[in-house]
């Protein structure tokens, strides 16, 4: 059965709460009338290094200009990751391991 986007929402924000005594900060940003399109559902900052995470279900795609968000933040350099599942968001936090060491 597909993963929602709902599911892996809870499973990401609890994941990122663990590192908030670790020095991570994050937010989500709410989609409203008013907000910039193509701006990711999680924006964060760990030892200096800014991130940026799309959420989507096991099956979502992302849109063109979510692609095109990815593409400028990354340039600017943040790092960018669209997390659908455990594995995922398993990678992006070894990317944060790798840099500021295990929470172990």
């Amino acid at each position: 059965m597909p993963r929602k986007e709902a599911s892996v929402r809870v499973a990401v924000t609890k994941k990122l709460n663990e590192y908030l005594d670790h020095g991570l900060v994050w937010f989500s940003v709410p989609a409203t009338p008013y907000s910039r399109r193509g701006v990711p559902d999680i924006l964060g900052l760990w030892g200096g290094q800014a991130f940026a995470i799309e959420l989507k279900s096991s099956t979502g795609e992302t849109t063109p200009l979510q692609r095109l968000f990815a593409e400028r933040w990354t340039e600017a350099g943040g790092w960018y990751a669209v997390v659908r599942g455990s594995d995922d968001l398993r990678q992006l936090l070894d990317r944060f391991e790798e840099k500021w060491g295990s929470l172990d």
